[in-house]
């Protein structure tokens, strides 16, 4: 309260009261004020605490039952996701020694056979082998597209581009055909007659 404010409630305190009021008494009486606001304040951020706290333990209460809930949920949801997905082993094939494999990837998974729900096996780095000069790639194409084919490349890593002249190209929809190529093209009676 500045003193201007002061002495207009001294001056309308003496006219109320009909006495002539000191400037300790209105500091008093201002004092009181002060308290019983400050008590007043102090009840209130009490009340407004004590409903925070309410809150909170509410909250927190509430909160440990929505985290037992969502680990039901994700359990539940996982054991169902994995009751749906289907894990395919590696192909088995004939492969003659001397072939190093760069990567497999090349799965049991047949799209004539096992559809259109699996397709996510069907990725453009299926099989990688390499023996000297030589490296056989195979791949599908277009990615995930169960309408695309496999394709298989042997190729002379000794040649610039070896891609872009490849030894031998293969395509096919059929995985048989395909594992039929791949054991006879890694058969040293095939694939010698490449070798540096």
């Amino acid at each position: 309260m500045t003193e201007a404010e002061k002495y207009k409630k001294i001056i309308l305190l003496e006219k109320q009261t009909n006495q002539v009021i000191s400037e300790a008494v209105v500091d008093e009486m201002l004092a009181e004020q002060l308290n019983e606001m400050g008590k007043q304040f102090y009840d209130k951020a009490q009340s407004l605490i004590d409903c925070f706290k309410k809150r909170i333990l509410i909250n927190d209460s509430c909160l440990e039952e929505l985290q037992e809930m969502l680990v039901e949920i994700t359990d539940a949801a996982s054991k169902e996701t994995a009751r749906k997905i289907k894990s395919f082993e590696l192909q088995p094939l004939r492969i003659q020694a001397g072939w190093e494999v760069a990567y497999n990837n090349f799965s049991e998974y047949d799209p004539g056979i096992d559809g259109t729900q699996y397709a996510y096996e069907l990725c453009e780095d299926l099989l990688q082998l390499r023996n000297n000069n030589l490296l056989l790639d195979l791949g599908w194409y277009p990615y995930g597209d169960i309408e695309g084919s496999y394709k298989l490349y042997l190729v002379d890593l000794t040649r610039e581009s070896p891609f872009e002249s490849p030894l031998e190209v293969f395509m096919s929809k059929s995985k048989q055909e395909v594992i039929k190529i791949i054991e006879y093209w890694t058969n040293y009676g095939f694939f010698s007659k490449y070798l540096h």
